[in-house]
This record gives structure tokens, sequence and C-alpha cells, in this order.
């Protein structure tokens, strides 16, 4: 009945833009398979992502799990770690405001060799 809607709302969505959009493309650019990614891909994938907010303490993965997800920190901090021989817990990496956490153990399908906790 309306021929070529379609094509009309996937540009006007590839054209729009918000703060949170812009910011997500940005983050995700960080990573060379996103940064090649065609427009029109990589704004599906963005409008595919779901916010999730986490309690302080709490954990995005843990060591031994296989990945299903990756984030895109938007505020707070999560520090990845690995625990030593003796239960000791030795911080890898702090990482902040617009890391992408967990993009290679996500698009390789891999097991998680870390964990991930909220720190803030």
């Amino acid at each position: 009945m309306y021929d070529g809607l379609d094509k009309l709302l996937e540009a006007q969505i590839l054209s729009y833009d918000d703060p949170v959009k812009i910011f997500l493309e940005i983050s995700l650019n960080q990573i060379d398979f996103f940064k090649k990614l065609p427009k029109a891909a990589k704004n599906e994938w963005i409008h595919n992502m779901v916010p999730r907010s986490l309690e302080r303490g709490s954990y995005l993965y843990n060591i031994g799990e296989y990945s299903t997800k990756m984030y895109v920190i938007q505020s707070g901090m999560v520090e990845i770690t690995h625990k030593l021989d003796k239960g000791e817990e030795f911080v890898i990496e702090r990482l902040y405001r617009s890391s992408v956490v967990n993009h290679n153990s996500f698009l390789m399908n891999d097991g998680i060799d870390s964990d991930a906790k909220c720190k803030t």
C-alpha cells in the first residue's frame, strides 16, 4: 500500500542523531570490527542494544562462562580481574565511560578468562 515506505524510514533512521546514538557509535568505532561495518549495519546493531543498570559489586561476567554479551559503559567503572593461585584478585584493568567490554569473547563466541565487576 505504501511503496517505498520502508526505504524512507530506513533513510530517516540512518540520518537521525541523538546523543546516545552518537556516543554508542563513537564507542563502537574504537573496535576495528565495528569501524569497518557499513553505517546501516552499525545503526541496526546500536538500535538493538539493550540498556542495563547494575549495582555496585555485581558482575557483568565471571571466569569460565561463555560469552553471550558485550557491553559499552555509559557511566561508572568496571574492574577486569583474574584470581591468583592464592585466591587473591589481581586487577588487570579499570574501564570507564565509552569502554567496550568483552567484545573479543563475544565476537568469537569464546570462553571468558576473567571477571568483570562493577565498582561504581
